[in-house]
């Protein structure tokens, strides 16, 4: 349980440093925008969080909460750890950093 709070604290700082430090030279809509996958219908935020929880959880994932907007995800097989955020709007979602796997999954359940 340690490992976790410790893994999951570490994310956050890293994460949020990160953010912090990110300097892009484009429009603020375009780079929230341009690296998102849409879907096709709109929903509120809290459905949206609901399902990528449901959807990561369901595929062995630990999905933790982070503001209204992103979600954590943590899968830990054997000694690798993964680790990623899900930032998402009404109608789209990013994975950062990229993981192939859970994006199929989140773009599958969301597409639904």
């Amino acid at each position: 349980m340690q490992k976790w709070a410790i893994f999951t604290t570490t994310l956050l700082f890293v994460s949020l440093l990160l953010n912090g430090c990110a300097v892009d030279s484009a429009s603020p809509t375009d780079a929230q925008t341009a690296s998102y996958t849409q879907f096709d219908k709109t929903l509120t935020l809290k459905e949206v969080s609901t399902l990528i929880m449901e959807a990561g959880e369901k595929a062995g994932w630990r999905m933790t909460k982070l503001s209204e907007n992103s979600v954590v995800a943590e899968k830990i097989n054997g000694d690798n750890a993964t680790a990623t955020t899900v930032y998402f709007t009404q109608n789209s979602f990013k994975v950062s950093p990229h993981n192939g796997g859970l994006e199929d999954i989140l773009e599958d359940t969301l597409s639904k």
